[in-house]
């Protein structure tokens, strides 16, 4: 499988938002691959700003969120 740490952050600008989402989740991420000893090579990062993709309740999310795909 695979795990993406999603970053999210509210405020600033855009580009604010980006790297502040993206430095939360590389924190996260690296936290997660050292503390559990996960494959990085199966780890990946995707900075979100203000909102997570379409069909997610509106408001805007502040932290980070994990998305795990399994193969079939």
């Amino acid at each position: 499988g695979v795990l993406v740490v999603e970053g999210f952050e509210p405020g600033g600008s855009r580009d604010q938002q980006f790297v502040i989402s993206r430095a939360r989740a590389v924190a996260a991420r690296d936290y997660l691959v050292s503390r559990f000893h996960l494959d990085s090579r199966s780890t990946g990062v995707m900075p979100l700003g203000a909102g997570p993709a379409d069909g997610a309740p509106a408001e805007p999310w502040n932290g980070i969120a994990l998305a795990f795909f399994l193969e079939r």
